[in-house]
Formats: C-alpha cells, sequence, structure tokens
C-alpha cells in the first residue's frame, strides 16, 4: 500500500562474465570479471528505464600459427532497458516491499578497448565493435528508503563473434551475474511507514 512516487537510483555493479559459445575460442570455459553502473528512472508501479555502463575483460585460447596461445581482451558496453516489475504484476504495487524481482530487457553494443596475448599473436584487435540484445532478471533487497542491494543474472547475445579477430557469422553468448548497492535519490519508488509492517514477500 501506498503511493506511488517515480524515483531515480543509481547501481554499482561487479561479477562474473561466462562465454557460452566462443566461436574461435579453443575450449575456453573462463570466468572473467566484470564491473558497471547503472542509471535506472521508475516512472510507474509497473515499468522503469536503465543505462548500463560496464566494463569486462574476456580470456581463452585460439588457435594462431600451429598451436594454441593465450588470449586476453577488455571491452566497453552500453546498453538499455524497459524493467518491468514482476512483483507488482503479481502482488501489487506496496510502497514498504523489501524483496522485488524484475524482467529487463534492451539493446546492447560493445567495443574492444585492448587485448593482451602472446608474443606470437601480432594482429591488432583493438576497435572492433558489435550489436546486440540483452535480458536481465534484477532481484533487489531494499534496506531502507535509500539503500538496498541487488543481485541480477544477465544473458548478451551479439549476431556477430566480437571475440575473434574478425567477426564472423557465428553468435557469441555472454553470461553474466553480478551484485552491488542501489541508492535511490529522491522521491522514493520504495517508501517506508514505520507504522506499518514491512512485507518481506515477492
Amino acid at each position: 500500500i501506498g503511493e506511488f512516487k517515480p524515483a531515480f537510483s543509481l547501481s554499482f555493479l561487479g561479477g562474473l562474465d561466462y562465454l557460452v559459445n566462443p566461436a574461435t575460442f579453443a575450449g575456453s570455459a573462463n570466468l572473467d570479471m566484470s564491473t558497471g553502473i547503472a542509471g535506472e528512472y521508475r516512472f510507474s508501479p509497473y515499468s522503469g528505464v536503465r543505462m548500463l555502463l560496464n566494463h569486462n575483460t574476456m580470456s581463452g585460447t585460439k588457435y594462431q600459427k600451429g598451436a594454441l596461445a593465450d588470449y586476453s581482451a577488455t571491452y566497453l558496453n552500453v546498453a538499455a532497458e524497459y524493467l518491468f516489475d514482476l512483483s507488482t504484476l503479481l502482488q501489487g504495487y506496496t510502497s514498504d516491499r523489501k524483496w522485488s524481482i524484475g524482467l529487463g530487457a534492451g539493446p546492447v553494443f560493445t567495443t574492444r578497448l585492448a587485448q593482451d596475448h602472446s608474443k606470437d599473436m601480432v594482429f591488432d584487435v583493438t576497435g572492433k565493435r558489435a550489436f546486440g540484445g540483452q535480458v536481465s532478471v534484477p532481484v533487489t533487497y531494499a534496506f531502507n528508503e535509500q539503500w538496498g542491494v541487488l543481485l541480477e543474472p544477465r544473458a548478451r547475445m551479439f549476431a556477430a563473434s566480437f571475440s575473434s579477430r574478425d567477426l564472423s557469422d557465428y553468435p557469441t553468448v555472454l553470461v553474466n551475474t553480478q551484485m552491488g548497492v542501489r541508492y535511490t535519490f529522491g522521491d522514493k519508488a520504495l517508501l517506508f511507514d514505520d507504522e506499518e509492517d514491512k512485507s518481506y514477500d515477492f
């Protein structure tokens, strides 16, 4: 229960990436680090929009000059998402909900910033770019009207393989899980009334 108020929030995230089908890697199964920042504007009890800026590394092995060589690259990703509040859909809006689960989807753009490789891999691969789409399932917990934490599984799919030397016809799927903290500014979408019991339901 309670009146909904639009709110802007900022999240700081960190986690792991896993490349599902590396078209040109040779059996890579590496977990790689990623960090990011996200700005979200929730404009209705059901809906919001979000911009994400994410930096990640990707490592593995690549067949080059008759042998396998180590491969590591860094990427910058920019994404936009429409967010839908599943908790509000299932249980109705309440301003004192602590747990919340949502569904996000939207486009993503990535560009390769740099690459580290063995001395046998001499090609220049900086500046490679790719467009794709992503879906996410953010789960948040609010400590109070300003601070909260979130856990967010995400999958990104690119039409071309941005992980290889040359963009190919094979898709790239990147699975990512991040955790972080969220701070809400101004009018709160999550308001707490000390006279009411807090809901711990989704």
